[in-house]
């Protein structure tokens, strides 16, 4: 019989919500195969993205989870944050522990590694070992519920719509700066800007929409999926939104904001999915972002980028993920 199942995580000012809505993927389709889970989310914010969940700084408060840890018979950790220690210790207490490593840091023994970075399957990334199993590359990306079943998108001529998202938080304020950069250099396009719950920069934002700005805030992934259909280019963050906007086949300008999200951004352009812009402080990175767009102005070129994204990620990764980790536990 299977017991419930624990996702430890984070959502963070730092960290950001992908860590937290890629786990909430997973928990969705192992809840749909008769499976309950359970969170402990180490977060400053008062969630109500995940339920039923705990809010507790476990990695340096492990002590306070390891009495209820053999309540549950498998355990699957995701966050950068942890050492190996700490995972080890985790690992002591349950039968089957799942880690989302898309860092390659340890050697793992006797776990099930999942890693859907677009380089994950490269050879000698992560130092296999016999006892463990790997899930790896995008066949295995978690994404939420609402991007499982997709259609081919259709380009359009020219570009009327932009989509600016820097996931749930924006933690290099880069939203207005974007703006700013489109409205002045190719006026007349609708900007579709996506402000998380997670941004302290509205006011900087709502200063710099005009007439031909949508701001939508806190939008579901319904909402977010909609928004990515009716947008004609994405300029955005590198990490786990990508992997979105690559499902639903929307031509994509990335910014790489934190060390964890290179091999995502390096990924994707390298399969000619997306244009890489560079690092969000890199001084030449207005001139990179106008140059870019104006290359995304030729038709052909977008339509081939969404083709590689849409043929790189369909949308089952998180079904495979679950039917592995209950094939696994069975």
């Amino acid at each position: 019989m299977i017991n419930k199942i624990l996702f430890l995580t984070v959502a963070t000012q730092s960290s950001g919500l992908g860590h937290l809505m890629r786990s909430r993927a997973i928990s969705e389709a192992l809840e749909d195969r008769g499976i309950k889970t359970h969170f402990i989310v180490d977060t400053e914010y008062n969630l109500d993205l995940v339920k039923p969940y705990e809010k507790i700084d476990w990695v340096n408060e492990l002590s306070k989870i390891v009495p209820t840890l053999k309540e549950y018979l498998t355990i699957i950790v995701d966050t950068n944050n942890i050492s190996e220690d700490i995972l080890s210790e985790i690992q002591n207490h349950v039968k089957t522990l799942v880690f989302i490593d898309d860092y390659y840091r340890w050697i793992h023994n006797n776990r099930m590694i999942i890693d859907w970075t677009v380089t994950a399957r490269k050879k000698g990334i992560h130092n296999k070992r016999d006892s463990s199993e790997y899930l790896l590359g995008p066949k295995y990306t978690a994404l939420r519920r609402e991007f499982w079943e997709n259609r081919k998108r259709c380009i359009n001529e020219n570009i009327d719509n932009v989509l600016i998202t820097f996931g749930g938080s924006d933690i290099r304020n880069l939203t207005p700066l974007m703006m700013r950069i489109i409205k002045e250099n190719f006026p007349g396009l609708t900007l579709n800007v996506i402000v998380g719950r997670g941004f302290s920069n509205n006011q900087e934002i709502e200063a710099e929409a005009n007439d031909r700005t949508n701001l939508i805030f806190n939008p579901d992934a319904e909402s977010i999926k909609k928004i990515m259909m009716t947008c004609d280019i994405a300029i955005a963050s590198g990490g786990q939104t990508l992997y979105e906007l690559a499902c639903v086949g929307l031509p994509t300008i990335a910014i790489t904001m934190i060390d964890n999200q290179v091999d995502d951004t390096m990924g994707f352009h390298e399969t000619g999915f997306l244009f890489n812009a560079g690092w969000w402080n890199d001084k030449l990175l207005k001139k990179n972002i106008i140059t870019l767009f104006n290359s995304l102005l030729d038709d052909t070129t977008r339509k081939n980028m969404s083709i590689i994204g849409q043929k790189n990620i369909d949308g089952k990764g998180t079904i495979r993920i679950a039917k592995s980790i209950v094939d696994k536990i069975r």
